[in-house]
Formats: C-alpha cells, sequence, structure tokens
C-alpha cells in the first residue's frame, strides 16, 4: 500500500493522468505493522482495550464525583471563613483528581466583595498579594494565608526538576476571583478535565458570592424594616419576632426568666398641640434615649406613637426593681402647665415578671405590665 501511494505521487508530480480510485491486494495480518502483539492474542488485545475503557469511565465517574464535592462544599457554606474552611478540608481529604501540587488563589478583593457590593473585582492582572485557599506542592501544604502573586507558585522549589505547570483562570465574565495551578497533568489537557474543573469551580464560586451578596441586601433591608426610623430603636415588627421567640420559652416549659416592661410617653399630644410636631418627635427621642441608658441591656422597642416596650432578662432582669425607681428619679415632675422645660420627660413605667406556675402566653405577662403602667401613670399625675 505504501509503494502504491508512492507511485500514484510520483505520476500526479510528472503531471500523468491517473484514476479516482486504485485498488491495492493485500492480506490482513492483525499486529504485523504495529509488532505490537501477535496475531494469535487478539483475544488479550481485546480484554486490555476493555479494562482500558472501563478505567476511562470510572476515572470519567469519579471526575464528576469529586465536581459535585466542590458545588457542596462551596454551596453549602454560609460565609467566607465556612466557605475557605469547606473548600481547604475537602481538597485536603482527597486531592486525587488534583494531584500533590495544586494551588487555589483568590484575589484578596473577592472576600471583600462578599460584604460589600460596591467593590469591584480585577478585570486586567492580579493584585501584588493573593489569598490563600488551598495550597500544596510536592505533597507539603503551604500553610500562609497570603502570597506574592509575583512568585506564582506557592512553596515552589526551584531546585527541583523540572516539570509542567498549568495556570489556569477563576473568574466569571470580566470578574476575577484568583487563579489555579495544575502540575503534570497532560492527561488531564488531553481529556479536557482542567477546562471542565476551571469552569465548574469558578461557577461555583460565582454562585456562592452572588447567594452572600443576595442574603447580605436581605439582611440589611430586615434591619431597616425592623428600625424605627426616628428613634432608631427597634419597631413592632421586630418586638412580633421577639414575642414569638418568648412564646417558645414558655411553650418549652423552660425556666427563662424574663420581663416585660412597658412604658407610655406623658404629654405628647400637648406638646405636639402647644410646639408642634418637630418638638414632638424631639421629645420622643429625648424619653427613648433616657428609657435606653437605664435599661441599656435589654432591647427597646417602639410598638406605638408614644409606647415602648423592654424585655428585660440576665443583669437587667435581676435589678429589674432598681432600674423601675432609676427610671422614676430621673423623670421631671408631672406638669401641664405650659411651656413645658426643654429638657422635660415623663414616662409611665409597668414590669411584669414570666410566671412559669400560671403564665401560658406572652400576653399573659403583657397585660399585667400594661395594668400595672397606667396604674404608674395615674400616680403620676397624682390621680390615686
Amino acid at each position: 500500500m505504501g509503494n502504491a501511494c508512492g507511485d500514484l505521487c510520483h505520476k500526479l508530480f510528472a503531471g500523468e493522468s491517473c484514476d479516482s480510485s486504485t485498488i491495492v491486494e493485500c492480506e490482513f495480518i492483525p499486529g504485523e505493522s504495529c509488532n505490537c502483539m501477535e496475531a494469535g492474542n487478539s483475544d488479550a488485545a481485546r480484554r486490555r482495550m476493555g479494562r482500558l475503557e472501563f478505567a476511562k469511565r470510572s476515572d470519567a465517574t469519579y471526575f464528576n464525583i469529586k465536581l459535585n464535592s466542590l458545588d457542596s462544599a462551596v454551596l453549602s457554606s454560609v460565609s467566607f471563613e465556612e466557605f475557605t474552611s469547606n473548600l481547604h478540608d475537602l481538597l485536603l481529604r482527597d486531592h486525587f483528581i488534583e494531584g500533590d501540587s495544586f494551588h487555589v488563589l483568590l484575589e484578596p478583593n473577592f472576600r471583600l466583595s462578599l460584604n460589600d457590593t460596591d467593590i469591584s473585582l480585577s478585570r486586567e492582572g492580579y493584585s501584588p498579594h493573593v489569598d490563600v485557599l488551598y495550597s500544596m506542592e510536592n505533597g507539603k501544604e503551604f500553610k500562609d494565608s497570603q502570597f506574592p502573586s509575583r512568585s506564582l507558585i506557592p512553596g515552589y522549589d526551584p531546585e527541583d526538576s523540572n516539570h509542567l505547570y498549568v495556570f489556569l483562570a477563576l473568574h466569571e465574565a470580566d470578574d476575577a476571583f484568583g487563579y489555579i495551578v495544575f502540575r503534570d497533568c497532560m492527561n488531564r489537557i488531553i481529556n479536557h478535565d482542567l477546562q471542565s474543573y476551571q469552569n465548574r469551580l469558578g461557577l461555583v464560586i460565582d454562585k456562592f458570592r452572588h447567594a452572600l451578596n443576595l442574603d447580605l441586601i436581605n439582611k440589611r433591608l430586615l434591619d431597616i424594616m425592623k428600625k424605627d426610623p426616628l428613634t432608631n430603636v427597634s419597631n413592632r415588627r421586630a418586638y412580633e419576632d421577639k414575642e414569638t421567640f418568648l412564646q417558645s420559652k414558655i411553650n418549652s416549659g423552660e425556666d427563662y426568666e424574663f420581663a416585660i416592661a412597658m412604658f407610655d410617653v406623658n404629654n405628647l399630644k400637648l406638646v405636639n398641640d402647644v410646639n408642634g410636631h418637630e418638638a414632638g418627635d424631639a421629645y420622643l427621642i429625648r424619653a427613648c434615649r433616657l428609657i435606653c441608658n437605664i435599661f441599656k441591656h435589654s432591647p427597646v422597642y417602639r410598638v406605638g406613637g408614644d409606647e415602648f416596650i423592654a424585655v428585660l432578662t440576665d443583669s437587667d432582669y435581676a435589678k429589674r426593681n432598681e432600674l423601675f425607681r432609676e427610671l422614676s428619679d430621673s423623670l421631671s415632675p408631672y406638669t401641664k402647665e405650659i411651656p413645658l422645660p426643654e429638657d422635660f420627660v415623663s414616662i409611665a413605667c409597668g414590669i411584669a415578671e414570666y410566671n412559669k406556675a400560671s403564665d401560658s402566653s406572652v400576653q399573659d405577662i403583657t397585660n399585667r405590665a400594661d395594668d400595672k403602667m397606667y396604674q404608674n401613670k395615674k400616680r403620676i399625675k397624682g390621680i390615686l
């Protein structure tokens, strides 16, 4: 067949006419051209090819399992610290695919961008130093948290023998997250495994980043929704969540000590009517600040126009009677005379403790605190 091809080429170059096809008489002798095995061992060749095919399928299956493990490790993380810990532990425990020389290096702005969506990632080159998420060279772990990117490979020994290193960027669109380094991986290059690994890790890191950004935005929105814009303490929505928590403690029968303090700011309508709503707002802020300064270890909620609630636990619960007296001593003498002093603050207060033996709901405690608060209001106004 070789001679026939040579003759055909010679005729074509000489300008002679040739048939469009040429049939060469030949005999098929398995293994003769490559001399890899004797013709009688075709069964052994078939078995060897079967083993190779099985090995390739097994390796492909294990490779996909590893990619799925990467997905799980990253997407199950709810913080940057958990993300780095999960991925590092996974690679340290199982690096058959990656080998004993493999590195994952991240841009430092990647971590910062998780808590601030205004921070942009690099789109050209890398920062002078990169964060080391995972680094192993010749089976030795590089444990420094940062690494100068100009050195390229953590733990590299220039006296070591020559190796093939492959650098792959971790990115999504134009945003660079960092890069990964494989070593001596020709078979992975041929099988396109490295491209699959790079794409999968870059994609899952991008999903993790967007998930944390979205979670951060949601938390900030919840904080805004649960804050009273005037006094900057928590609002009724936040108190309802706290009330649900307290009810769960009651339902479970725990020995959980707490008390509810109800506050009502006196003379707010008078201040609004005489001095205007701006003065009324300033009065509410003064009253709220006084409550917070005295019940400083308790969450305070504005639940109405002139109504506040505090949930007392721990030291504030233990000193609740002392704190009530301190509040009473800090108040201005009650008056309806106009103009009111600039630092005037008058607040009625009632405190009720949770009684495990008799209280089945938070509302039971709130009702008693409310009754005590109105009794206190009457005393302040001189009605009792």
